[in-house]
């Protein structure tokens, strides 16, 4: 029988667990029938991190006896993030992200999205094809999406996706391919018609029209695709620098710099003409003339040092 100790190895002492069924809450009067996951507080940022594991805490224990096809990996996700993660808010982003610590890059952050948690609670699931397994570990379809959404960014951290250099080149790709590979992986949001409308195998074929393209294979596999599929484009894109955003700020340099030598050019127009009047009526000037073109040659400088910061 599973004991009463969370995933961080503390007794959860605010919502006990009933010893005769472990996996399930008990009932009190301040807190009526509700699960973990609906007793979070979104709006205590002080007590969010703690819920949430609370939560998961829960779900590990319901996994610990069910069987179904995602037992092992609802124990790896709910183990793992009890132990490396911290868990925010952060309403000012579509759904969720993470990004390791700076200091310790065993450990990571999980920012959550509340409103994006609370709707899922209203979606129609039954329109979609869901394993009916699932409800064998969670209470229903709108947690076990919860639950995914958590997976997802836990799956991400494991999986090493922060540490390769060519996806940061192509992010738009990188993260189609990235969560092509995860969410294969993941309960509710493999099915054909995800109520997350996630990216999938089935949406990734249909996206590139491509029926051959097989399944449960590495991000890499997916990512390598999409780039073939998108060469032309990627290379009208990403120019000559690789990088569409260095490419875009290559192109914005370059052209105040050619405003900036057509500047110079007018003002180097000026001084020859300057100095060939000044030249007709009096030959003392044309030290004042040179001096002028030493100007100008300064700012034909700067110009070059713009140039050599685009290169860096």
């Amino acid at each position: 029988m599973a004991n009463n100790n969370n995933v961080n190895g503390n007794v959860t002492q605010e919502n006990p667990i009933t010893q005769e069924n472990p996996w399930i809450i008990s009932t009190d009067t301040k807190n009526g029938n509700k699960k973990f996951v609906d007793l979070i507080d979104f709006t205590n940022e002080k007590t969010f991190n703690t819920q949430v594991k609370m939560w998961l805490s829960d779900v590990h224990f319901r996994a610990i006896v069910a069987t179904n096809n995602y037992q092992s990996l609802v124990r790896f996700v709910c183990r793992y993030s009890g132990l490396r993660a911290t868990f925010t808010v952060n309403n000012d982003m579509p759904t969720a992200f993470c990004y390791p610590n700076i200091q310790d890059k065993r450990f990571f952050t999980i920012a959550i999205n509340g409103n994006f948690f609370k709707e899922l609670e209203t979606k129609n699931y039954q329109t979609h094809k869901l394993d009916p397994s699932l409800l064998a570990v969670f209470y229903d379809y709108a947690e076990a999406a919860k639950f995914s959404v958590i997976a997802h960014e836990v799956l991400h951290f494991v999986n090493g996706h922060f540490s390769v250099p060519e996806f940061r080149k192509i992010p738009e790709l990188a993260n189609i391919a990235l969560d092509c590979a995860i969410n294969q992986l993941l309960p509710i949001l493999d099915c054909p018609t995800n109520p997350l409308e996630a990216i999938n195998i089935h949406g990734f074929r249909k996206l590139l029209n491509d029926n051959t393209i097989l399944e449960k294979q590495s991000c890499e596999y997916y990512f390598n695709i999409l780039k073939e599929k998108h060469k032309n484009n990627l290379q009208n894109k990403l120019g000559k620098n690789g990088n569409s955003g260095q490419n875009n700020t290559g192109q914005n340099s370059n052209s105040n710099d050619s405003s900036q030598n057509d500047s110079n050019q007018n003002d180097s127009n000026q001084n020859n003409s300057n100095k060939n009047k000044r030249n007709k009526h009096n030959k003392t000037n044309n030290n004042k003339g040179n001096n002028d073109g030493t100007n100008n040659t300064g700012t034909n400088n700067t110009g070059n040092n713009n140039d050599s910061n685009n290169d860096s």
